[in-house]
C-alpha cells in the first residue's frame, strides 16, 4: 500500500519532500550529488539509497522491535545528567553556535558508560531533533553510532582519546529571510569544510585566504590536490598530510586516508577519506550548514 507523509530527503541538506496520498514524491536538484537519499516513515525501517536513479520505486520494511542494548545494562559509574552534559558538548559542540543548540527530545537518548573500554556510548530509536537558535535551523539527526573513548574511567574532556558519531541529517530553515541568520551562516561558512571542499573542486585558490603547508614549508595547493573531472563530479587525490591555515590564524590538519569525490554541492565521499584535526576537526553539529547552503552566493563577499 502507498505510504502518505513519508519524509524523503538528501542527507545533510535542505533538499527534501513529503510523499503524497499516492506515495509519490519529487525532489529537484540542479547539480550532481554525493549524498544518500533517505526515506523515513514512522514504524518502518529507514531506506538509504546511494546515487538514486529516476523514476524510483521504493519499498519499506516494518521496523523491528528490539530492546536497546544500553537499556539492559545495569548501573553506571556516572549519572545520566553527567553523561548527558558530555553528550551535548561533544555532539553539538562548545562554540557559540553549539551552545545555542537545544535538543528537543533528550528523553529518547539512551546513555551508558563501559568501564572496561573507558567508553561513553549513546543510542536512540528516534531521530534527534535539534533547534539551532544561532544559525536558524531545525535539524533532524538520525543517529547510527556515537561513542567517546577515554584514556581512563573519566568524563573529563582532557581524557578524551577520540569522539566519533555517525548518522544522517536533514535541515529545515526556521526563517530563510532573517538577516541575522544570514550573517551568522555566512561567518560559519567561511573557513568551513564545506567551503574548503568547494575551493578544492573549483580550483579557486587565488581569491581565497587559504595557505597550505607541508611541515614547515608552504606548498602549492595544485601539488597537493590532484583533481579530475568524473561523471559530473570531481575526483580528488590528496598526496600528503598537510596543515591548512585560513586567514593566517585558523589552523587545521588534513590527513588523507584514500581518494574521494566532491559533488556539485561540496559534499565529499566517502566521509572517512580524510581525518581532520585542529579547528575543523573540533567542529560539531552546531557549526554545520546544509550542503546546499550558499550556492548562489559562493563567489560573493557578502551573505
Amino acid at each position: 500500500m502507498p505510504l502518505s507523509g513519508a519524509s524523503v530527503y538528501f542527507e545533510g541538506s535542505t533538499l527534501g519532500a513529503i510523499s503524497n496520498d499516492e506515495g509519490y514524491f519529487n525532489i529537484e536538484t540542479t547539480k550532481s550529488i554525493n549524498s544518500n537519499l533517505i526515506i523515513s516513515y514512522l514504524g518502518y525501517q529507514d531506506r538509504i539509497i546511494s546515487q538514486p536513479k529516476t523514476p524510483l520505486k521504493v519499498l519499506l520494511l516494518p521496523a523491528l522491535e528490539s530492546l536497546n542494548e544500553v537499556v539492559i545494562r545495569s548501573g553506571s559509574m556516572f549519572s545520566r545528567e553527567e553523561m548527558l552534559a558530555v553528550f551535548r558538548n561533544q555532539f553539538l559542540g562548545k562554540t557559540r553556535a553549539g551552545r545555542a543548540c537545544e535538543i528537543q527530545n533528550e528523553e529518547d537518548i539512551y546513555l551508558a558508560y563501559d568501564p572496561k573500554a573507558h567508553r561513553l556510548v549513546a543510542e536512540t530509536d528516534q531521530p534527534i531533533i535539534v533547534i539551532n537558535a544561532y544559525l536558524g535551523y531545525e535539524i533532524r539527526f538520525t543517529l547510527y553510532d556515537f561513542r567517546i573513548d577515554y584514556t581512563r574511567n573519566s568524563l573529563s574532556s582532557g581524557s578524551i582519546v577520540q569522539t566519533y558519531y555517525a548518522g544522517t541529517t536533514f535541515y529545515k530553515d526556521l526563517d530563510p529571510d532573517r538577516r541575522l541568520y544570514l550573517n551568522r551562516r555566512y561567518r560559519a561558512y567561511k573557513g568551513s569544510i564545506l567551503e574548503l571542499m568547494r575551493v578544492i573542486a573549483t580550483d579557486d585558490w587565488a581569491k581565497k585566504p587559504y595557505e597550505i603547508y607541508s611541515g614547515r614549508f608552504q606548498v602549492d595547493p595544485h601539488a597537493v590536490f590532484k583533481v579530475k573531472d568524473t561523471l559530473g563530479m570531481k575526483w580528488v587525490r590528496q598526496t600528503e598530510k598537510i596543515t591548512v591555515y585560513y586567514n593566517r590564524k585558523q589552523q587545521s590538519v588534513m590527513q588523507p586516508k584514500q581518494s574521494f569525490t566532491i559533488d556539485g554541492y561540496g559534499s565529499f565521499y566517502p566521509p572517512t577519506a580524510i581525518a581532520f584535526g585542529g579547528v575543523l576537526g573540533n567542529q560539531r553539529l552546531g557549526d554545520a550548514l546544509p550542503l546546499d547552503y550558499g550556492l548562489d552566493t559562493i563567489n560573493s563577499d557578502k551573505p
